[in-house]
């Protein structure tokens, strides 16, 4: 148990003293009547209650487990010197084999020293402060871990339970070992990103003619400080009990408080009264927290309902340890009977609100927007930013009591008055800077934010854009199909539609006009081969597909062309009336500072463009999205984004409350929230986020329509072989008829020349001799 640690390490320490002895003694004994026996000098404060429970441990373990040991007793009285001189005399007087004791590691240090003079092994159940070297003092051998994993364990703890400032509170010794201790300690807390915030230093008890009134002055301080974990590092008995019943009678053991108890106040609870742990116990009932740990690196203690009980272990290899395995879950879930974990933070109550800062003077009201109350003199508080923090007030597991008051100032001015301490904390549209960093901790962010140049919109005059939809290549491709579905429409239906035959004038241009008009869908012509719809069909697929795809196109293009600005370096640009933004605009961006216009409100910034004071503006990009939003169509965003933070909220350095804030806007960012007051807010119309696009279109290729054109030329070309071979079946079966009744000695080119007329005429007509007249007479070959 914690109390009697130092008591048990004696009891069961003696013992293996014994064999060890008698292993390596070979100086002074002490011989009576035949029995040996080894002398062990002890240096005790002996009318302390360690010093006597370490006395009756000592007496009890040489009774029970060997008598061969002569125990000499000496008492330091608690001083470093006393301890000293009580070696000395030890060891030249009774000729001690070994010492054993020392309750402070400033005693332990000069006795090891007169150790190392006389070659006298010195047993130290005090844990040293600082490194400890062999070279330094070879007859050391301590017993309790170093004081250094104590401070590890405590900053471990610190960590866990994420207390980024925490108080010190000690009593100060008159042998300088608390700086040692403190400068442990902060180098510890350092590791794990932690600070001290205060110290609370309390003179040496005794020396206090009124410690109750100093006790009470000391705590009085912490009113003016937020945190509220806190460290006792070294204390006495009278004075702890007295700070624990003063602090839980000043509100310091509230909910949100923390205390953690290093091994020197943990080993007083097996000798309090009930009233001393009564202290804690009424702060359990009002829900505070209690950790202590002893042994260093052995158990965490969690005091509850007038008892303690052991919780974790923690080791410098492996952290803490939950019944000896790894416990890297949520080990916080283990303290006792605890459904909450303290936050280490002064946390607002209904009587003593947050007070939250939100900018008065935002340039964009769809942020913050503050209206005032017709009815009194409340204001009414909205917009995306406002929004989101009650989105988060939802999400936090404990309730969060604010005020929002209103601040015209800068909001340079306004984080300053969150690093002074004049707000608890601030929302709004906040940018996240390096230069604001310093003395408030910033959220995670609630919006991307950068810059981008914001102008209007311009007409650009191309007399032939028209023709841009469409490549060189594809223009040629689509005249050609058009000629081919010319030529198989006219060859389909010449022979049989009298629109399209006589004399070849004519029919070139109704088949011309044919074709033409079926780009736009308004022939009128009537066709008559079944073979002739297929291909007509066919074409009428692709020209749908090319007069959409050409429409399409040519809009973008127009609309493009149409919001493609003209920007001369040398015009006038705006930007927001703020520091950073000017000094970026001049600095980064190289604007003369005569160039730059600084722009208050979104009504100022519409003004400029307006007169021509300004040809740009240089917006953050939830700013350009609102302004595009509203005048999408004269004004658009192009060129590059410059990155900053993003927009976030601003607390207290150090407080607890940033840190869950941002917790809980991740989740908003994860279960979709944050997207939904998006769109609510800020998102612009398709219409505008159409118009910001800036890219080129680029000209449809032939790579996009060669699989329409394949199909519509195999449609084709197997409608005209069909026919064609139709033809040709009947002019043979016509052609051996004629044989049959005359008898034809016609040469190759005459019977090609009918071939021809037969394909290219209505009918064919032939020349042959009158066998009762003798004479020639033309004659119709299809009859």
């Amino acid at each position: 148990m914690a109390s009697s640690s130092k008591p048990i390490i004696t009891l069961v320490f003696i013992p293996i003293l014994v064999s060890f002895f008698g292993t390596i003694s070979h100086g002074v004994v002490v011989e009576t009547d035949n029995i040996t026996t080894t002398n062990v000098g002890v240096i005790i404060d002996v009318n302390s209650r360690i010093g006597k429970e370490q006395m009756t441990a000592m007496k009890i373990a040489v009774d029970n487990f060997n008598n061969k040991l002569s125990l000499y007793f000496s008492s330091s009285g608690g001083d470093p010197l006393q301890a000293a001189y009580a070696a000395d005399q030890l060891i030249k007087e009774k000729q001690v084999q070994v010492i054993i004791g020392m309750e402070t590691w400033a005693e332990t240090a000069l006795v090891a020293k007169i150790g190392n003079q006389a070659q006298v092994p010195v047993i130290s159940l005090a844990a040293a402060i600082g490194a400890t070297k062999t070279t330094q003092w070879p007859f050391l051998i301590q017993m309790v871990t170093n004081f250094s994993n104590q401070m590890d364990c405590t900053a471990a703890l610190v960590h866990s339970f994420k207390w980024r400032r925490v108080v010190v509170v000690y009593e100060e010794d008159m042998f300088s070992g608390n700086s040692n201790m403190l400068a442990i300690l902060t180098d510890a807390l350092h590791n794990v990103g932690s600070v001290i915030e205060h110290h609370l230093v309390i003179p040496p008890y005794q020396s206090l003619s009124h410690p109750l009134e100093f006790v009470r002055e000391e705590l009085m301080k912490l009113n003016n400080i937020q945190p509220r974990a806190f460290i006792v590092l070294q204390s006495s008995l009278q004075f702890t009990s007295l700070l624990f019943s003063e602090a839980r009678k000043m509100g310091f053991m509230g909910k949100d408080s923390a205390w953690v108890i290093t091994e020197t106040v943990a080993s007083f609870l097996d000798s309090v009264n009930s009233s001393f742990i009564s202290s804690m116990e009424v702060v359990v009932l009002q829900q505070g927290c209690w950790i202590l740990y002893y042994q260093a690196i052995s158990v965490v203690i969690n005091v509850f309902n007038l008892t303690y009980n052991k919780l974790e272990y923690w080791s410098p290899e492996f952290g803490f340890l939950k019944n000896g395995s790894n416990g890297k879950d949520d080990w916080r879930k283990s303290l006792g009977n605890l459904k909450w974990v303290p936050k280490g933070w002064a946390m607002p109550s209904l009587e003593d609100p947050l007070i939250i800062g939100v900018p008065g003077s935002a340039a964009f009201d769809a942020f913050v927007k503050i209206t005032p109350s017709t009815k009194n003199s409340n204001k009414t508080y909205d917009g995306f930013c406002i929004s989101v923090f009650k989105e988060v007030l939802k999400i936090l597991d404990y309730d969060l009591p604010y005020k929002f008051v209103e601040f015209n100032g800068t909001y340079g001015d306004l984080v300053e008055n969150v690093a002074n301490k004049t707000f608890g904390g601030a929302v709004g549209d906040i940018t996240i800077l390096a230069e604001r960093w310093r003395g408030v901790e910033f959220t995670q962010p609630i919006t991307e934010s950068g810059l981008s140049m914001v102008v209007p919109v311009k007409s650009a005059s191309k007399a032939w854009i028209f023709l841009e939809p469409f490549t060189m290549e594809m223009w040629l491709a689509t005249g050609a199909i058009l000629i081919y579905t010319m030529f198989i429409v006219w060859f389909l239906e010449h022979r049989s539609n009298p629109e399209f035959s006589g004399p070849w004038k004519d029919q070139l241009g109704n088949v011309l006009w044919f074709t033409f008009s079926s780009l736009f869908l308004v022939h009128k012509e009537k066709i008559q081969s079944n073979y002739t719809r297929v291909v007509v069909v066919v074409w009428l697929f692709v020209v749908l597909i090319l007069t959409q795809s050409f429409t399409a196109s040519l809009t973008s293009m127009l609309t493009i062309s149409r919001l493609r600005p003209i920007i001369n370096p040398t015009n006038k640009v705006g930007c927001d009336a703020n520091a950073f933004m000017s000094k970026y605009v001049q600095d980064v961006l190289k604007y003369k500072s005569e160039n730059v216009k600084l722009i208050r409100d979104q009504d100022e910034y519409l003004t400029a463009f307006k007169n021509g004071s300004i040809s740009a503006a240089f917006l953050e990009i939830p700013y350009a999205k609102l302004f595009t939003n509203n005048y999408c169509m004269k004004y658009t965003v192009i060129g590059s984004t410059y990155r900053f933070g993003g927009f976030g909220f601003v607390f207290q350095e150090g407080s607890s409350i940033a840190d869950d804030v941002s917790e809980a806007i991740l989740k908003l960012s994860q279960n979709g929230t944050l997207k939904r007051l998006e769109e609510m807010w800020l998102t612009p119309s398709s219409e505008c986020l159409d118009s910001q696009n800036t890219k080129n279109v680029d000209s449809l290729g032939l790579e996009s329509f060669w699989g329409l054109f394949l199909f519509s030329i195999v449609t084709s070309s197997i409608c005209f072989l069909i026919f064609v071979a139709h033809l040709l079946r009947n002019y043979r079966h016509h052609q051996s008829r004629v044989v049959d009744i005359h008898a034809s000695d016609d040469s190759v080119w005459t019977k090609a020349r009918k071939l021809a007329r037969y394909l290219s005429d209505a009918e064919i007509k032939s020349q042959r001799k009158d066998p009762t007249t003798g004479q020639e007479v033309i004659g119709n070959l299809n009859s």
